[in-house]
């Protein structure tokens, strides 16, 4: 019988963040230059920002989550082709009604944004695959679904005044006549985006699903 998944309390969150980020920081740095550099690259070759976003979401987070879930890990998951495969589902899936989502006022889609919030570690660490993925997130989160919609909703707002939807959807680039800085700065603001999502959902899933499935309220 699965215990019942934690109530997440905000304010536990940064500590989580920290904690991965002792023990993590040397290798989130270096992913974080290498997906800058990724970046960098896809705009002097002319590849779609959303060929290369899908490439970075899908094989960039698996890695990422892999190396943040390392004491998490099922034994007997499957190979880490079936994991790239599951998390682009799962992001196929997630992407257009989160993307309606947020343009009904926002709420809805930082609603989904947090309700599927999990889904990739539960993909990585658990060997789901990426239906199963989501709907193990939406079970996860159900007793938390209101505080992490205020908390993506924060984040979808504090990303339309870094810069248009960036800091949640880096695809849609910049414009032929940007200077040199200009492409530079969206390239790390986009590494940035990336690294901080996959910091978040780690730290989520730590919380509301802590290790050895004992039950852990970590909200009264």
């Amino acid at each position: 019988m699965q215990a019942p998944p934690a109530i997440i309390s905000l304010p536990d969150l940064p500590g989580e963040l920290r904690a991965l980020i002792a023990r993590d920081g040397r290798f989130i740095l270096k992913a974080f230059g290498a997906i800058t550099a990724i970046i960098a690259v896809s705009g002097l070759a002319a590849l779609s920002g959303l060929l290369v976003a899908i490439i970075v979401s899908v094989i960039g987070q698996g890695l990422f989550l892999e190396r943040l879930l390392a004491d998490r890990v099922a034994p007997h998951r499957p190979g880490q082709a079936e994991m790239f495969l599951a998390l682009a589902v799962a992001g196929l899936l997630s992407f257009v009604p989160v993307m309606f989502g947020m343009m009904m006022l926002i709420l809805p889609g930082a609603l989904l944004m947090g309700s599927w919030a999990a889904a990739g570690p539960v993909i990585v660490a658990e060997g789901r695959g990426g239906v199963a993925g989501l709907g193990e997130s939406w079970r996860l989160t159900a007793g938390s679904r209101v505080r992490l919609m205020l908390l993506y909703a924060l984040i979808i707002l504090a990303s339309f005044l870094t810069g248009g939807l960036i800091g949640v959807f880096p695809l849609f680039g910049i414009s032929e006549g940007s200077s040199l800085g200009e492409r530079l700065a969206y390239d790390v603001l986009s590494a940035a985006a990336y690294i901080a999502s996959w910091l978040l959902s780690p730290a989520i899933y730590r919380l509301v699903k802590p290790a050895g499935g004992e039950l852990h309220e970590v909200f009264s």
